[in-house]
C-alpha cells in the first residue's frame, strides 16, 4: 500500500478494480452492500456513472431491502470501501 489513503487508491485503481458489479461493500450509513449495477446519468447537465447498492439486511438507518446510488467518483470519498 506504500502509505497511500483509501480514497487516493480508489482514485488511482480504476473503477473496475475497487468497486466490481456483483462485490460486497460498506457504506457508511446503512452496513454492508452490495454493488448491483453502473447505471450513467445526467443531472444538472453534467453526466455521471453511478454505483448502484443493495442493502439486503436490516440495521441502523435501513429496514433493509434498500436500494441507493452513488457517484462512482466520489464513493470512497463518501466512505464506501470493500467489505
Amino acid at each position: 500500500m506504500r502509505g497511500e489513503t483509501e480514497t487516493e487508491l480508489a482514485k488511482n485503481a480504476g473503477p473496475d478494480a475497487l468497486f466490481a458489479v456483483g462485490s460486497k461493500v460498506v457504506y457508511p450509513s446503512h452496513g454492508v452492500a452490495e454493488i448491483v449495477r453502473r447505471e450513467k446519468r445526467e443531472f444538472n447537465g453534467e453526466k455521471r456513472d453511478y454505483l448502484v447498492l443493495m442493502v439486503p439486511q436490516q440495521g441502523w438507518g435501513t429496514s433493509g431491502g434498500m436500494t441507493l446510488s452513488v457517484p462512482e467518483d466520489a464513493a470512497a470519498d463518501l466512505g464506501v470501501r470493500a467489505a
